[in-house]
């Protein structure tokens, strides 16, 4: 399924941003 957002690449950045959110997320988590 991510993959195939990657691959579309219509909302490129709003993608990313996602992703940035999740390992901001996950990175509190460990702390």
């Amino acid at each position: 399924e991510l993959y195939k957002e990657i691959h579309r690449g219509g909302k490129r950045e709003e993608f990313y941003k996602e992703i940035l959110d999740v390992l901001a997320d996950l990175g509190t988590q460990k702390a």
